[in-house]
């Protein structure tokens, strides 16, 4: 049986994002409130047969290089372009299901290439405001065995 179909893959679809990044001279000069701000990232890579677990080696090497725990984060936002990159991400993290993708994932809204890792930041954003939670985790697997991973902290929280 086919594993990857239209139940299981996000469709294509028209979308768009926007992040202002800056460091805090620029705030400063802007007269900007920065709401959150980016802890750190890291981008990993594994065999390209197994891109959808990019999204594990890049939080493993963010974690490390971090010194933090995957207790540490307070939600998570997994791009779903595939329906088991947020299943093996919480089965190999065993985290509940309430802590990932708190608005859906790209299944259910369309996966626009260019915009999905901006509209995901976005939600985590969206999520940690409404939670009050302080750090939040979006990554990303991309062709090829890529996987990216970013920890935000939110300023208000």
């Amino acid at each position: 049986p086919r594993l990857t179909d239209h139940t299981t893959a996000a469709h294509r679809h028209d979308g768009a994002g926007l992040l202002l990044l800056g460091d805090s001279a620029f705030c400063e000069k802007m007269g900007l409130n920065p709401a959150f701000r980016v802890v750190a990232s890291a981008l990993a890579g594994g065999p390209p047969n197994l891109a959808p677990l990019g999204v594990i080696w890049a939080t493993e090497k963010l974690l490390a290089q971090t010194g933090r725990v995957i207790s540490d984060v307070d939600l998570f936002e997994i791009n779903e372009s595939f329906a088991v990159k947020p299943l093996a991400f919480a089965r190999h993290w065993r985290l509940p299901a309430e802590k990932i993708n708190r608005f859906g994932g790209n299944l259910a809204y369309g996966h626009p290439f260019g915009a999905s890792g901006a509209i995901n930041t976005l939600h985590l954003m969206r999520a940690l405001t409404l939670t009050g939670g302080r750090f939040g985790l979006v990554t990303a697997a991309a062709a090829g065995g890529l996987g990216v991973a970013v920890i935000i902290e939110n300023l208000a929280s």
